[in-house]
């Protein structure tokens, strides 16, 4: 008896086989920005406004994680429409400005951005953010909208890929706010326009969920993760083209199957 990913490759029945990823791209739902000047407003604008100068300014976005359900998160990628900037003549080598993604309120109830303010920002998550992005980077563009471009921050590494996964797996929203990382160099800049395909975006690299084989007595006993919803186990006698594959009744405990010996050799593979 084996176990099948997708591609076709094949493995015993105890190994665990896991499948190609895939990737997946969403707008984020909302957008404000907050102020240490105007402590008390929430900022409902078409952009995100980041900025540190004679004032802070933060921006919040805010993701509805629920198309990732019950997938496997291997990678992100942030994707921030950048409008230009107010750092003037200067350029990445005299005035880098720089911005970095973290998230927030990982661990209770996601803020409703609407009524987000400093106020509110400061006393609650001020320093408790978890970091799940890198840094955006220096950028060379003309102040003023002079210029617009794509820039992207990508999570990679483990701790930050746990805690997407967390996200996904649990409240299916994520909260990120832009903030300003050198007080010596953000001048202040705009992201995003409002316009659908300007707006915040994010990617996730997915992989379908590993389905792994173990033995009990002489039967088999098929299993992937609980997380893994709408997944169909499937079933072919042989993979001798044309390759016909059948749904297994998976009702057993709705991500487990056992296959008796008594019902032959074959090949299994998840299918959605």
């Amino acid at each position: 008896m084996v176990v099948t990913d997708l591609l076709g490759s094949t493995t015993s029945a105890v190994a665990a086989v896991t499948v190609d990823a895939s990737a997946l791209q969403i707008e984020c739902a909302q957008t404000v920005w907050i102020r240490d000047v105007s402590p008390d407003t929430t900022f409902i604008g078409d952009f995100l406004d980041v900025r540190r100068t004679t004032e802070i300014r933060y921006g919040l976005v805010q993701f509805d994680l629920s198309p990732f359900a019950g997938k496997t998160v291997t990678g992100a990628e942030l994707i921030l429409d950048e409008l230009g900037s107010a750092q003037g003549a200067g350029s990445s080598a005299t005035l880098p400005i720089q911005t970095v993604a973290f998230a927030i309120s990982t661990n209770n109830n996601a803020p409703n951005l609407p009524t987000m303010t400093w106020n509110t920002y400061e006393p609650q998550y001020e320093g408790q953010e978890d970091f799940a992005f890198t840094t955006l980077g220096a950028y060379d563009l003309l102040a003023n909208y002079g210029i617009r471009a794509d820039r992207s921050s990508f999570a990679s590494v483990p701790a930050d890929i746990a805690l997407l996964q967390q996200l996904v797996d649990t409240t299916n929203l994520l909260t990120l706010v832009l903030k300003p990382t050198n007080p010596g160099y953000n001048t202040g800049h705009s992201f995003g326009d409002g316009v659908t395909g300007n707006r915040a975006k994010l990617v996730f690299a997915t992989a379908r969920p590993t389905l792994s084989a173990t033995q009990s007595g002489s039967d088999l006993v098929l299993s992937w993760p609980e997380v893994a919803t709408g997944w169909a186990l499937q079933f072919a006698p042989s993979l001798n083209l044309p390759v016909t594959w059948t749904n297994v009744d998976s009702s057993t405990n709705g991500n487990q199957y056992l296959w008796p010996a008594s019902s032959g050799s074959g090949y299994f593979r998840l299918t959605k």
